[in-house]
């Protein structure tokens, strides 16, 4: 009995453990352009660089995961994406999740965009293309508003 409560503890905490990504996608036209996971640029703040909108990720992972996790995990669906880069948003939230496989876990959001211009063009209010990309005053931390790309 004591070797079945054990194994089941051990079971139940390697579950806390792996690493879940909740992704959507704005923009299916990227969808198939994967990248490599490095490549991606993690914008801590909102760039000035023109840019799209093409999805928002959730990236989680155990309970005890650092940034430098979460931002793994980011990552490797903003590529998965066809995304160029991510602006996070707020900070490392702790929760507990009550579901059937409920547990402990760390999360960070991020927006994945695309770049729609190159390197020092500056973004401008007026712009066309920030159509999709003006900020809001949101419960995402002050991220654009997500919005599909025409």
């Amino acid at each position: 009995m004591k070797k079945i409560i054990i194994s089941s503890l051990l079971i139940v905490s390697l579950l806390g453990c792996a690493q879940i990504t909740q992704k959507k996608s704005y923009d299916n036209s990227t969808s198939s352009i994967k990248k490599n996971p490095e490549d991606i640029e993690i914008i801590p703040e909102e760039p000035d660089r023109p840019y799209a909108v093409i999805g928002a990720i959730d990236g989680r992972g155990a309970y005890f995961s650092g940034d430098a996790d979460l931002i793994k995990t980011i990552r490797n669906a903003a590529a998965e994406m066809g995304a160029d880069a991510v602006i996070l948003s707020g900070k490392t939230k702790k929760d507990y999740d009550w579901g059937p496989l409920g547990g402990a876990y760390a999360s960070r959001k991020a927006t994945a965009i695309r770049w729609t211009a190159p390197v020092g063009v500056k973004r401008t209010p007026s712009s066309p293309s920030d159509k999709n990309t003006s900020p809001s005053s949101n419960s995402s931390g002050g991220l654009p508003t997500p919005q599909p790309i025409n």
